[in-house]
């Protein structure tokens, strides 16, 4: 598939866009920092990035100012950014890098040892960073395609090691699309809480700074009082959340979080229930705001459908239509299909689908493999208006806290310690064993909790006597989950 009309080829992207943003308006702000859209350009400009050869650049810092500055910098120098969750361990590190050999690494100004094994000390570029390099005694790494922006993991856990490879073009694409549905401009502000490392994290920030907003970035806690206080101080107008933050909000109600100046929401990131989703965008209406359920995948840069704010109450079942500049149909086993209410693989087609799939250093030199077409592994059906409805997922999938996980990847991680079956339920992730010590249940949680991120409170431990089985042998999820 063609890529969008005026949607860069190779070299740089950044979602700075020319002439977004007024130059004295605020761009990045945080607890005691603010940047105006003139001071964020200068700092990027002045930061003195090594800009050849084309490199993969680690982001690996929690949310802050010196974060965002230190992966925009990356991006505008040229590079292939890969912000990686700074939570996960010196093992895992050090078998990413392995596989991807970055040549930079971007860390918190305090860490004082080398992430990875090999790298060395830098000057950064950015203050508030440290910079890490691969020593020129080691072998130069493979190639990277010019085109080549962004490398995002795919799923919650990466141990098996899959990341979406993502054009700049790609991204470009996505970000308008963002900004046209949801009628962006230089008057929003977004409450940054998600992480860079998320996709839909990275879509907020890209998609309020190209309209000429701003962003106010924090690593607070979600039920922080603290971040509920910098929302208010700072007159913070969108708020994006997965269910877990929605099941929150509808429990604490906006009303007594005090922050008027809200007006639009967003949810993604996972399946939040109907009833719950009238319940959000009845609260929602009584702020004075707009709620609109989006939903999309890593690999499509990310988003892919969006609900119209109107719709939430009469249609909360639906995901919305396709965005601008994208297409839907239902493939099934009599081939693809529009027709309204027929069930099958969600097929997506856009200018904002991933290059491909990464696995390894060699596979940053290829160029696209996919033409634009995502299949999704999720099944739904179209209404006669196109709008999608999700009815299940094709693939053993689980979306948990708004992270991505395959279950396949989740069960290896216990497979030595005992056999596990995991299924989703609601906000938790039940991993469904035979065995019933007490202490190798403890080893089972958590050693998922390392393989995947996820919170020791979102793993549950059940123990059967057996697994039940289909006629053909295999284990029966679905009467696990029963």
């Amino acid at each position: 598939m063609n890529r969008a009309a005026g949607s860069p080829g190779p070299g740089p992207w950044s979602p700075l866009e020319p002439g977004a943003g007024l130059p004295e308006a605020p761009a990045l702000l945080d607890e005691s920092v603010t940047l105006t859209h003139a001071d964020l350009r200068q700092t990027i400009a002045r930061a003195p990035f090594p800009r050849s050869p084309k490199s993969l650049v680690w982001l690996l810092a929690p949310n802050s100012v010196s974060a965002v500055v230190g992966y925009l910098a990356a991006l505008a120098a040229g590079h292939a950014v890969c912000p990686l969750d700074p939570g996960l361990d010196f093992e895992r590190l050090a078998e990413l890098a392995r596989r991807f050999e970055p040549e930079l690494v971007l860390t918190p100004a305090a860490v004082s040892r080398p992430p990875v094994p090999d790298l060395v000390a830098a000057p950064s570029p950015v203050a508030g960073l440290a910079l890490w390099r691969r020593p020129a005694t080691l072998p130069v790494p493979g190639p990277i395609h010019p085109e080549l922006a962004l490398l995002l993991a795919t799923s919650g856990s990466t141990g098996n090691p899959r990341f979406a490879a993502l054009s700049g073009a790609a991204m470009a694409a996505n970000t308008a699309a963002i900004i046209q549905v949801l009628g962006l401009g230089p008057g929003d502000r977004a409450l940054a809480h998600l992480p860079l490392w998320y996709s839909y994290g990275l879509s907020v920030l890209h998609s309020h700074l190209a309209a000429g907003g701003s962003v106010v970035i924090t690593a607070r806690d979600f039920l922080d009082e603290e971040l509920w206080r910098l929302a208010r101080t700072t007159g913070v107008t969108a708020l994006a959340g997965v269910p877990f933050h929605w099941e929150s909000l509808l429990r604490l109600d906006l009303a007594r979080l005090k922050v008027p100046t809200l007006r639009l929401f967003t949810q993604a990131g996972g399946r939040l229930a109907p009833d719950r989703v009238r319940r959000a965008a009845e609260m929602c209406r009584h702020q004075g705001g707009r709620f609109h359920v989006m939903y999309g995948q890593t690999e499509a840069a990310p988003r892919i459908t969006t609900l119209p704010a109107g719709e939430a109450a009469t249609r909360p079942d639906a995901v919305g239509p396709a965005l601008p500049g994208g297409r839907l149909e239902i493939l099934t086993e009599a081939g693809p299909t529009t027709e309204p209410g027929v069930v099958g693989e969600v097929i997506y087609y856009g200018p904002n689908v991933m290059m491909g799939y990464a696995s390894g250093r060699v596979d940053l030199a290829a160029g696209d493999r996919l033409g634009g077409r995502l299949a999704t592994g999720d099944l739904g059906r179209l209404a006669a208006d196109g709008t999608l409805v999700l009815t299940g997922r094709r693939r053993p999938f689980a979306k948990v806290l708004g992270l991505r996980l395959d279950l396949a990847d989740v069960e290896a991680a216990a497979e030595s310690l005992a056999p596990v079956v995991a299924v989703q339920e609601g906000e938790r992730l039940v991993l469904v064993t035979t065995e019933g010590d007490p202490e190798m249940l403890r080893r089972v949680r958590a050693a998922v909790a390392t393989a995947t991120g996820l919170h020791p409170g979102a793993l549950v431990c059940r123990v059967v006597a057996d697994f039940p089985r289909l006629p053909n042998g295999k284990i029966d999820r679905r009467g696990v989950s029963g």
